[in-house]
């Protein structure tokens, strides 16, 4: 492997470089990863067909071939599997003796004559800045450990509480003393399944082998009373041929019961035909995973994963793109009453399982989250 290959395949950012005419010449490993695809089977490819699903990086790349002058882009966003916001910058690549001379030449109109040489093509890198997402998933982590080891610490003496109350109520006759009783062990059996629900958020996924379609319907069935006394419609699009996986029934569950009340709660009796579809399906390709605790150039550091896909749509009030991008953090909530948990703990559950969860949405239109659960590791 030559030396400059080794180069930006080290870096942590993707490297592509196109000719004069938009079509790609080279791409490193990090390229390759977010496409999922090998050079081999992307050389020649043209940027329009690279990025079909937007329309910012091939307007910057023209823009640089066109003008000869690098541009830059903050949070585009990048469709398709990975859905993610990439940093981005472009420059024009010249030939030697254009590079050379630009070097060499000390003259301020000689630098501007050879810059107005037309470029032998353009040099894209892509920076996922995704590392806030991390760093939140990080202190999400550290929050959930704390709130574990707080509830561990006090559901043993409420448990004491709740043994004397019990004695407590046998010897009393009084019928009023009996009712204090009462509430003393209601209100300790409500905080019992507080802090149990804090210590279920903690508890790694315990993985075993489950049919994804009964994950759902049993969500459902939790949630039907509310659908039935709102009048939802729920249609239902399954791909029967779909292999089991392994995950954590009772946390999938969570997922998607919050995932499920949060449609329900946005599709109000004011608006018309209220529905929520939920669908299933295999995702269209392989997507290579890079692992970052291998060396990539001697032990490969790839593996191929396919996916199984639960999106779930509804035609309610939307979420606006600002929202879009906060939703998943801890204690956000626009919701009265809420505590901003949900889906910050449905994003760790499902990354847990090494899957991915998104949102896409418009205002008044609704929303709808997909849900990607990987079926298999290949190396």
């Amino acid at each position: 492997m030559p030396l400059y290959e080794s180069i930006l395949n080290s870096l942590e950012e993707a490297v592509l470089l196109f000719d004069k005419k938009g079509r790609l010449l080279y791409l490193n490993r990090l390229g390759e990863e977010l496409f999922g695809r090998s050079l081999r089977d992307l050389i020649d490819r043209g940027v329009n067909g690279l990025f079909t699903d937007s329309c910012d990086i091939p307007r910057l790349v023209k823009k640089t071939l066109d003008e000869g002058r690098p541009h830059k882009g903050r949070d585009i966003r990048l469709k398709g599997l990975r859905d993610t916001s990439m940093d981005v910058y472009i420059c024009p690549l010249y030939d030697e003796v254009a590079i050379e001379n630009l070097q060499q030449d000390k003259d301020i109109k000689a630098r501007q004559d050879s810059s107005q040489r037309e470029p032998r093509g353009a040099l894209l890198c892509l920076r996922d800045n995704s590392y806030l997402s991390d760093t939140e998933d990080y202190h999400f982590d550290s929050l959930l450990y704390l709130l574990g080891s707080i509830a561990h610490e006090i559901k043993n003496p409420l448990s004491g509480i709740k043994g004397a109350a019990q004695i407590l109520g046998s010897k009393i006759p009084s019928l009023q003393e009996d009712e204090c009783i009462k509430m003393i062990l209601k209100e300790t059996d409500r905080l019992n399944t507080v802090l149990q629900s804090y210590l279920t958020m903690t508890r790694k996924p315990i993985f075993n082998n489950l049919n994804i379609h009964e994950v759902l319907e049993h969500s459902l069935k939790v949630l039907s009373p509310v659908i039935k006394s709102k009048y939802i419609a729920v249609n239902k699009s399954y791909d029967p041929s779909l292999p089991h996986i392994l995950g954590d029934e009772s946390k999938l569950l969570q997922v998607f019961i919050n995932i499920f009340k949060n449609a329900t709660e946005s599709l109000s009796l004011k608006r018309k035909n209220r529905e929520i579809s939920v669908a299933s399906r295999l995702s269209n390709e392989y997507v290579v995973i890079y692992d970052s605790n291998k060396d990539s150039i001697n032990k490969g550091g790839r593996k191929r994963q396919r996916w199984i896909i639960i999106t779930i749509r509804d035609n309610g009030s939307g979420i606006d793109t600002e929202d879009q991008k906060k939703i998943f953090l801890p204690f956000y909530t626009n919701k009265r009453g809420g505590s901003g948990l949900g889906l910050s703990l449905s994003k760790k559950i499902i990354k847990d399982h090494g899957g991915i969860i998104k949102v896409k949405s418009q205002i008044d239109k609704g929303a709808a989250f997909e849900v990607y659960l990987p079926i298999r590791m290949e190396s």
